[in-house]
């Protein structure tokens, strides 16, 4: 078999165990809408009732045309599971199932950052181990305070490789091998290669400038500058980031953590699943959910995502007046 054979089919073997998962879940849900609907019979009744027939019974269900009607039939469901002593993996499956399938039917009355608040409440309180609501480790996340930190006390170019890294959300080889010739400042996109194990192929996504602050710092980079915009290498990044960590008791993260930090950001500042994952150019969102994103414990809001570059900007331009007076000094006094 083929290299580009196995991949296909090892793509089209997740996608569809994810599918399943996905629909297993949501045939659920409807089964508890479906008996809201039915006269003497409860949400709670039909999903016991069909929890106890046969799995070619439960896969043969056609699905109803009944919709969520409120926020608090939704949480209602979630709370039925936790007494029906389901496994903590699974009910996870049931929040992102569900949160997604919400997002996708953009539904006014659903309130994400609510239903995020109302998902970590009942996980710290069901007996089991604290869970934020997802399956990625919050110790693999930076606080807001923290990335400003790095962005801040760091050397130049880390600093300019960190504020990529984290705000267009990619790993730190892809930002290594940026180019001047990806930066197209005309178009507002800036083009990643992508590492991934596909061969025969440019592997490349592009990222949307959304901000002046971004157009600033890339302007900067590129300006009289020809091939790599980083000459350094992996090992001095993570060095540079050793330092920080150490001199500033940050957490000893990893470089790849900024990624996961941004997901999370973004998350936290109330945007929808799969508004991020267009951004991050995840191929799943699953794949996103389960290992990119975690519970954030401090409020965050969109201003504060673009802050941290304004923050970074605002000491370059410090730094580059400071350097004016010096040279308007030394050729003042002939020094």
């Amino acid at each position: 078999m083929q290299y580009e054979e196995y991949s296909e089919k090892a793509k089209q073997r997740y996608a569809e165990a994810t599918l399943q998962d996905r629909k297993s879940c949501l045939r659920l849900f409807d089964v508890y809408l479906a008996g809201y609907h039915t006269e003497g019979l409860s949400g709670d009744d039909a999903v016991k009732r069909f929890r106890e027939l046969k799995r070619t019974a439960r896969a043969s269900y056609q699905f109803s045309e009944y919709e969520p009607e409120s926020f608090e039939q939704v949480t209602e469901f979630i709370s039925l599971l936790f007494s029906l002593d389901d496994s903590r993996e699974m009910i996870r499956h049931y929040f992102d199932s569900i949160q997604s399938y919400c997002d996708e039917m953009n539904l006014e009355w659903f309130n994400e950052r609510e239903f995020r608040k109302f998902r970590d409440r009942r996980f710290k309180n069901s007996g089991n181990e604290t869970v934020f609501g997802l399956a990625a480790d919050e110790k693999n996340v930076y606080r807001l305070n923290e990335v400003e930190t790095i962005l801040t006390q760091s050397e130049s170019p880390y600093r300019e490789f960190f504020t990529l890294q984290y705000i267009h959300c990619r790993r730190p080889g892809e930002v290594l091998l940026l180019e001047v010739s990806d930066v197209r400042l005309e178009d507002d996109l800036v083009w990643y290669h992508i590492l991934k194990q596909q061969r025969g192929e440019d592997n490349r996504e592009f990222v949307k400038l959304r901000r002046d602050s971004e157009r600033e710092l890339l302007e900067e980079l590129t300006h009289n500058k020809e091939g790599r915009l980083f000459d350094v290498t992996l090992n001095e990044v993570r060095e540079e980031l050793r330092r920080v960590q150490e001199e500033h008791s940050l957490p000893q993260l990893k470089l790849k953590d900024f990624r996961h930090t941004r997901v999370s950001h973004l998350k936290a500042a109330g945007w929808k699943d799969v508004r991020i994952r267009d951004y991050t150019k995840h191929q799943h969102l699953s794949t996103m959910q389960d290992k990119y994103m975690a519970y954030v414990p401090e409020e965050i809001t969109e201003e504060d995502l673009w802050r941290v570059i304004s923050v970074n900007t605002a000491d370059s331009d410090i730094s580059s007046k400071a350097d004016d007076e010096v040279v308007n000094v030394v050729e003042k006094y002939g020094l």
